[in-house]
Formats: C-alpha cells, structure tokens, sequence
C-alpha cells in the first residue's frame, strides 16, 4: 500500500457514498451528500482547501479533514496553519461542524476531533494530543465505530453521523464550551 492517508481518504468517501446509495435505493432520495477538495499538488501558493471533504447531511453541513497515523498521538504539525484557520472560520457558522477524523492505524482506532478542541490543544501548548490527552482536558471527541477488516475499518456511517450530531446538539448547550 503505498500511501495509507490518500488509501484511507478514499475508503471513508466510498464508505459515505454507500451510504448515500443505500438511501437511494431505499426511497429514491437522500438527505446526505459528500465532495472531496484534491490536494493541490501543483504548489500553487494560496490555493488551499479547509478540509479533504466537505458532507452535507441534513442539518448540518460537515468538513472532514482526515488524517493518518501510526504513533499512538496524533502531530499538530501535520496539520497545516491555512487548513487549521480556514476549519476555524467554517466553524462560527451555525449550523457547520467541522474537524479531523484520525486513523491511528496500529491501534485500530478512528475518531472525530473537533476544530475547536484541536484549538484548545494548540492553546495549552501542546504539539500533539491523544484520547487521554482531550479525556484529560475534558475536550469533544467522537470515536467512529464499525467492522474491523484486514487494514480499514468498514465505520458505521450512520452511527458516525448520529454521534456527530448528538455531538453538536451538546456543544450548542455549552457542554463543550
């Protein structure tokens, strides 16, 4: 496999488009789309995206930008400046949730971390953040579950989106604030 993060972004947007075609077949409508923002590998300076996806399921319009690893903690430096701004800034309109979805491939494990508790690792000083690390500090994160295979994961897209929005209905209580 020679790159896992462009192999896994590929199976989390075949996974959300079986999803959609899933829905379709049952009704012959849906209330879920996905896109994907290519990199730019031009180096075209300026022309960034804020995130690898942007989904839109019915209320809430999502920007995913997903990220791979083999360490058990996730590097802030593999995230850049423009994307960590620009997700930021998608943010503070209602109704957007947005944020990394993180493979730690050697631990099996997938989840969701907000933009905003990204910001308040990067507040504390940190270079990196885990699970306990946001556990800890009490900040949001969402595991995405589903059927291990040989490599990936097939994730529960249904439950992913369920908890995302359970998610945001919190937030907007201030529970995460």
């Amino acid at each position: 496999m020679a790159n896992k993060g462009k192999d896994f972004e590929n199976h989390f947007k075949k996974l959300v488009d079986d999803y959609i075609n899933l829905q379709l077949n049952l009704t012959d409508k849906t209330n879920c789309s996905i896109d994907r923002f290519y990199d730019n590998i031009g180096g075209f300076k300026g022309i960034g995206y804020p995130s690898d996806y942007v989904a839109f399921k019915s209320p809430f319009e999502y920007y995913f930008e997903l990220k791979s690893t083999a360490q058990k903690s996730f590097p802030l430096k593999n995230m850049s400046n423009s994307q960590y701004n620009k997700l930021l800034f998608k943010r503070r309109c209602k109704g957007v949730i947005a944020g990394l979805v993180i493979w730690h491939y050697k631990f099996k494990s997938t989840y969701f971390v907000p933009i905003e508790s990204v910001k308040a690792i990067v507040d504390l000083g940190k270079k990196s953040f885990n699970i306990d690390i946001l556990k800890e500090n009490n900040l949001a994160f969402v595991t995405i579950t589903g059927r291990q295979k040989r490599l990936f994961c097939d994730y529960n897209i249904e439950e992913m989106f369920k908890n995302l929005e359970e998610f945001e209905v919190n937030y907007e209580r201030n529970e995460y604030k």
